[in-house]
């Protein structure tokens, strides 16, 4: 019965049938690898190894992620030091070697270390302060979802931290479809029956393994017409699901 109801609706997949689902950066020690607009000033680090940055939901509340809203960039650096000679990010790396660190968790929480190459979460890498390739980001999803519903469209591939998870579709001509068709009010409904009811206070949890079994219905659905209408709201900021739907709650 339930296949027979999608089918009207011209349902195809789940996501992970459309596209491969991953997590943004655990970087082990954001403080050193997000550089917030101050720090850039300070540090004019070359661009080769600063990269914007997606790091909190309040960034990306509208349809399509817009880089005026983006307050962090992401150190980005794969070289040896012997090959940094001269820069500025050597600069910065010999810094991070020399500050003095306290572990803010694990059962050596409250320890002090100097250098944050000595951290295990970054020690055994490499380089301390080169973080693993992502592949590009297409489509983002929040882990917790609260009033605020909507699975921003990434056109320009911006990194994210982890408190997203993020859909790299195999097609990606048809992107604004894909969008418009996961930012609709039945999209919401699902994520609400797939999502973890475990936080309290209404927020809903996602994680990218249970997510790969949220219903899709096809894009290729989805008219010219449509696809204008997305393009014309894409760039307001999203209010509340409640308000968003019409419902009045006073």
């Amino acid at each position: 019965m339930v296949s027979e109801f999608l089918a009207g609706f011209g349902y195809p997949a789940l996501l992970g049938g459309i596209g491969g689902l991953t997590r943004g950066f655990t970087t082990g020690a954001n403080e050193f690898f997000y550089l917030d607009k101050a720090s850039q000033e300070k540090w004019k680090i070359e661009n080769e190894f600063l990269k914007p940055l997606i790091k909190t939901p309040k960034e990306c509340d509208t349809l399509i992620i817009d880089s005026k809203k983006l307050n962090f960039k992401v150190f980005l650096c794969d070289k040896p030091k012997s090959e940094l000679k001269g820069t500025n990010a050597l600069k910065y790396i010999l810094w991070g070697e020399q500050q003095n660190i306290e572990i803010k968790s694990g059962g050596e929480k409250g320890k002090k270390i100097k250098g944050y190459q000595n951290l295990e979460t970054v020690k055994n890498r490499k380089f301390w302060y080169e973080l693993p390739k992502l592949p590009q980001a297409d489509v983002l999803f929040r882990q917790f979802f609260n009033e605020v519903f909507n699975y921003p469209i990434n056109p320009k591939n911006y990194l994210t931290d982890h408190t997203f998870y993020y859909l790299v579709l195999k097609d990606k001509k048809d992107i604004e479809k894909f969008g418009l068709v996961l930012n609709s009010s039945v999209s919401w409904l699902f994520t609400e029956l797939q999502g973890r009811k475990n936080m309290g206070g209404g927020v809903l949890t996602t994680y990218g393994p249970e997510m790969r079994k949220l219903i899709v219905f096809n894009p290729l659905l989805i008219k010219d017409a449509q696809i204008k209408i997305f393009n014309k709201i894409s760039s307001r900021d999203i209010s509340s699901v409640f308000e968003e739907l019409g419902i009045n709650l006073r």
